[in-house]
């Protein structure tokens, strides 16, 4: 332990050479503690190299976009087509899907007002 110390204690000093003795023990304290672990862990299992778990964010991001069509016509009578259609598409269905897309975002934060 202690050889592994002074070990520790001369690289650091060879990287920073300016540094106080205080910040030199607290150093060579965190990378022997850091050395502990990393050997703990390899011993428990050595195929573990180094793991790194990382979150699932397929679980956490979850898409829900929805496309919404809609006519931004008015639903007239028109003299082109002889009987009533949309103004914006001539479509003569008045349930038609629509014209105009829009993407809606459910989960999308609403910054227009405070009430909402």
């Amino acid at each position: 332990d202690q050889a592994m110390k002074m070990m520790l204690r001369k690289e650091f000093h060879y990287e920073d050479p300016l540094a106080s003795e205080a910040r030199i023990e607290a150093v060579v304290h965190k990378r022997l503690i850091e050395q502990k672990r990393a050997e703990k862990a390899t011993a428990y299992d050595p195929d573990i190299q180094e793991t790194r778990k990382k979150p699932d964010m397929s679980k956490t991001l979850i898409s829900v976009k929805k496309k919404v069509y809609h006519h931004n016509g008015a639903w007239t009578h028109s003299n082109i087509e002889g009987c009533h259609a949309w103004s914006c598409c001539m479509n003569t269905k008045k349930d038609s899907q629509g014209c105009v897309l829009q993407i809606v975002d459910p989960n999308r934060w609403n910054l227009a007002s405070y009430n909402n």
